[in-house]
Parts: structure tokens; sequence; C-alpha cells
């Protein structure tokens, strides 16, 4: 049952499989101020490309910055999910840790995906989102276009 349910959040979480990100090579994962080093910046990766493919080519299929942002914070949380289930998995293995550890956890991964990384975006994510005239050349590409879909 746990093994369905974590293969359930995956692909909710975004089409990583087998570390194979098809929205990466249309994006620049999540990208900081100066490269400072920021929690849950790998795990939310996936999502940043995702939400970079839908600033750049959004505007051609009708998605507003508003939904790619909402889109960007509902794939964020899918992935703290995920990120929670596996790591509640491993603590039933092992008695070390309490439910309450994990029920912070979480937290700390959702609250860092709506407070950090969603607000920051739709604060000052304006600048990058592309018009229907300045859509990237790449957006009428299958596997681009399959970036900006659940």
């Amino acid at each position: 049952m746990f093994v369905l349910g974590l293969s359930m959040m995956l692909a909710v979480a975004g089409r990583v499989v087998m570390g194979v990100d098809p929205c990466a090579q249309y994006a620049n994962g999540c990208s900081v101020p100066l490269h400072m080093p920021l929690f849950y910046k790998t795990l939310f990766t996936p999502s940043c490309n995702r939400h970079d493919v839908c600033y750049r080519c959004g505007a051609k299929y009708g998605i507003s910055k508003d939904t790619c942002d909402s889109a960007f914070l509902h794939h964020m949380e899918a992935a703290c999910a995920v990120h929670d289930a596996s790591r509640r998995h491993i603590s039933l293995q092992s008695s070390s840790s309490s439910s309450a550890s994990h029920l912070q956890k979480r937290s700390a991964c959702t609250v860092f995906a709506k407070d950090v990384f969603y607000e920051a975006v739709h604060i000052f994510g304006g600048l990058f989102y592309h018009d229907v005239d300045g859509t990237a050349s790449f957006c009428s590409e299958p596997t681009a276009v399959s970036c900006l879909h659940d």
C-alpha cells in the first residue's frame, strides 16, 4: 500500500522518473540570487523547471502568470508530500524518530515552499513572465508542452 501511494504521489509531484526531468532542458532550475544555498532547492528543482517553462511558454497557451505560480506551489507541495512520506516510511523502520518530528519536517517543507519560493516568484517574477510575442522558440515542442500540464 505504501509503494502504491508513494508512486501516485510521485506522478503528481512532477514527471521526474528515474532521475530524468524532461523539463530541465528548457529551464535553469531554482535560480537563487548570488547562488546562495537554500533549503529544499534540490527537492524543488523539477517544480522550478516546470515553472520556468510556464513563464516562457504559458502565454502562448493562455496560461497566466498567476496560474503558473499556483501550479508551482502545487507541485512543490506535492514534492513535500513525497519527501515526507519517504521520511515517515524510514522512521517506521527505526524507532528513533517520533511522528511529531515528521509532521514538523513536512510543515517546514511546505512552509518553505509557500513562504520562500512561491512568494518570491509571485512578487518578483513578473519581469520574467513572457507575453505571447516573447515566448521561446521551443514552446511548440511536445516535450515543452508536456511541462505545462499535470
